[in-house]
């Protein structure tokens, strides 16, 4: 079930009638939880274009939000987007989905169960690491990486394909190397 977590930096009950009924044109909400300064809003799936509906969300209500929405399908666990949500200082109007939220969390200290959630599978596959970290040293270039592991340049793709696999983290994507990146260095 896909969900949105809004922030506000008063009270969220000031706004929280007037933030259901501008969603529920756009989502039909399934569940609302509501905590101090946060509203978190399991809905059903819908092809919208999130930015700008919370761009004027916030216009319309004239105060600053802080907001991540989820896929479809949710990569993390709602807990642990709450975690990193939280982490990540809010000063304006900023919306996130996993990347984006991802890159914010990755520039404030992080601890080992975090590379663990990410990582999942390969956390301890020191191997597959490596082959990754090098890949990124290289700029992403194939033939390079394949050069300076001693691998022939189809190995090095299926490992990549085996680590995208295994993370949902594709190191071929600027963004997703950024992220892995940070958290092998």
């Amino acid at each position: 079930m896909a969900f949105i977590i809004l922030e506000t930096k008063n009270k969220i009950s000031l706004y929280k009638h007037v933030i259901l009924d501008l969603l529920s044109t756009s989502y039909r909400i399934l569940k609302v939880d509501e905590q101090a300064s946060k509203l978190i809003i399991h809905h059903e799936p819908n092809k919208i274009d999130e930015k700008d509906l919370f761009l004027n969300l916030a216009e319309e209500l004239y105060t600053d939000l802080k907001v991540y929405y989820s896929d479809e399908e949710p990569k993390y666990d709602l807990n642990d987007i709450l975690e990193w949500f939280d982490a990540v200082p809010f000063h304006q109007t900023v919306i996130y989905d996993d990347y984006q939220l991802l890159l914010k969390r990755v520039d404030y200290p992080f601890d080992k169960d975090f590379k663990k959630k990410l990582l999942k599978s390969v956390f301890e596959d020191n191997d597959l690491l490596y082959t990754v970290k090098v890949f990124l040293e290289c700029d992403q270039n194939m033939s390079k990486a394949a050069k300076n592991l001693y691998l022939h340049r189809n190995t090095l793709i299926q490992r990549l394909d085996k680590f995208y696999s295994r993370t949902g983290f594709d190191c071929r994507r600027f963004v997703e190397a950024y992220i892995i990146y940070t958290l092998l260095k």
